[in-house]
């Protein structure tokens, strides 16, 4: 999709998606001129976080019903991103849930290595606080994007 825009974007990723933007942006930073982080994290250092985190992702897939394997592409591996977050060097809106306390550490962190322009944390949400409070984090995204 980059390829065929033939110029950098704004990329927009929730959870896993914020997660893989961050690596493509540490990855190939000529192509971002901006990331939009929903409910994410960078990864983890320590290895027990990470295989926690693998065995819940195995262990959802599994009730979802997904075909053996689905899972690997949800897995983290190593700590590459979180190690090398701050060679991001590109503006950034965090957007948040209240209620998704996974990832809201990983907001500070975001603010401490990142260039954060804007964090919007919406009362009452969760993890999927994209879809259950669209309008705000799309004036959120509008805001953002237009002061680029």
């Amino acid at each position: 999709v980059l390829d065929e825009a033939g110029r950098p974007a704004v990329l927009v990723g929730h959870s896993l998606g914020g997660y893989f933007s961050l690596a493509h942006t540490l990855d190939h930073p000529d192509d971002v001129v901006a990331l939009v982080l929903i409910a994410t994290g960078p990864g983890f250092r320590n290895l027990e976080a990470r295989e926690e985190w693998n065995a819940s992702v195995t262990a959802a897939v599994g009730k979802m019903g997904l075909a053996p394997g689905a899972e690997e592409l949800s897995l983290h591996v190593d700590s590459h991103v979180i190690d090398h977050l701050a060679e991001i060097t590109c503006p950034v809106l965090v957007l948040l849930g209240e209620r998704d306390k996974r990832f809201a550490a990983s907001a500070g962190l975001f603010k401490r290595d990142l260039d954060v322009r804007a964090t919007l944390v919406v009362p009452d949400q969760g993890h999927m606080v994209h879809v259950k409070a669209a309008a705000e984090c799309a004036e959120a995204i509008r805001e953002f994007t237009a002061s680029l």
